[in-house]
């Protein structure tokens, strides 16, 4: 239902020439994601075994990329053309989301009956460790959405980057995106504490360094990097979130997951927002910032649960808070 009401959105879209009907379709829109929100990931996790189910987020994600890859190379043509040929095309892969969508079975490991919200709101302040993690996973995410869709940019105008490339680079990031489908692999041989530890640590760090950074090549090297580990860290941090749950409407409470981590995400955009309001490099600065309180939050989260070696991370995050203290001392305009 979530999926047909999204493909009508779109069929507004193409339509919309007035101020009303753009509001109707963000309005559809947004009553398309709060459906889905949650079910794909719990109908994905109850369809496989427990111990395929990182695998499983692994492919899910990189099937993502690779649409938006599709999409992204087949839109520099059609535009071309037209502007509303663009947004015709639009319509139909969610027209055949929805034929497709008939044909999935559902799953029968899951309670039936609804969830209460208060219930749901109990369960997640009474596990204080994945609210721990949560806002870890929602510090991170909007730092790498940020920088990969915004500040990325500005990058690029910085270091002199012809606007002719931006394309290019986007399909080089995607197509290093796409290996988080072997994410599980790193996960099975370092463990998920150490994995998503050195993701975020690797995230931080190439933060700090885009502050300074004037080269073309070490300033795409950087954004790659950061993109890279963020596709290794969501099949991962998907994974817990599901395993975390032990009410019955699995859907209800990652939903409820979701609403948390986009509450925390929009109040980090604003902070990203300011910085790069003053200037590139405050903006680089503060996500750097952000991501190594995702990195401690994510030691928290780990050493709480009792499986992780918190010696290796301690290193690295003592390290990383001397670091930014160090470049804290220039004058950052």
């Amino acid at each position: 239902m979530s999926l047909l009401v999204n493909f009508i959105s779109k069929i507004v879209f193409y339509r919309a020439h007035s101020f009303n009907l753009f509001l109707l379709e963000r309005i559809l829109l947004a009553i398309s994601i709060s459906g889905v929100s949650g079910c794909d990931i719990a109908l994905l996790y109850n369809s496989v075994e427990e111990k395929d189910s990182e695998k499983a987020f692994s492919l899910y994600n990189s099937f993502s990329v690779v649409g938006y890859l599709i999409a992204t190379v087949m839109s520099t043509f059609i535009i071309k053309i037209s502007m509303d040929l663009l947004v015709l095309a639009t319509i139909f892969p969610y027209g055949i989301s929805v034929i497709v969508a008939l044909f999935l079975k559902d799953v029968t490991c899951e309670k039936r009956g609804k969830e209460s919200i208060k219930r749901v709101l109990m369960f997640v302040i009474k596990s204080p460790q994945i609210l721990i993690f949560l806002i870890s996973v929602a510090l991170e995410s909007e730092v790498c959405h940020s920088i990969t869709v915004f500040l990325n940019q500005l990058q690029y105008k910085r270091v002199n980057i012809d606007i002719k490339y931006y394309g290019l680079i986007l399909v080089v990031i995607q197509i290093v995106s796409m290996i988080s489908s072997q994410a599980y692999k790193l996960t099975r041989k370092f463990g998920k504490g150490k994995t998503l530890t050195f993701m975020l640590f690797s995230i931080a760090i190439s933060c700090i360094f885009l502050v300074e950074i004037k080269s073309a090549f070490f300033s795409i090297l950087l954004i790659v990097i950061i993109s890279f580990s963020e596709s290794i860290i969501l099949p991962v941090a998907t994974e817990i979130e599901s395993k975390s749950v032990s009410l019955g409407n699995r859907a209800t409470v990652l939903s409820a997951y979701a609403v948390i981590i986009d509450i925390i995400s929009a109040v980090v955009n604003l902070v990203i927002g300011k910085a790069a309001n003053h200037s590139l490099r405050i903006a680089f600065f503060m996500c750097g910032i952000l991501v190594i309180l995702a990195v401690g939050l994510n030691i928290i989260y780990f050493t709480m649960i009792k499986i992780l070696d918190v010696k290796l991370e301690a290193v690295l995050i003592t390290y990383l808070t001397s670091f930014c203290i160090h470049w804290n001392m220039y004058d950052i305009h």
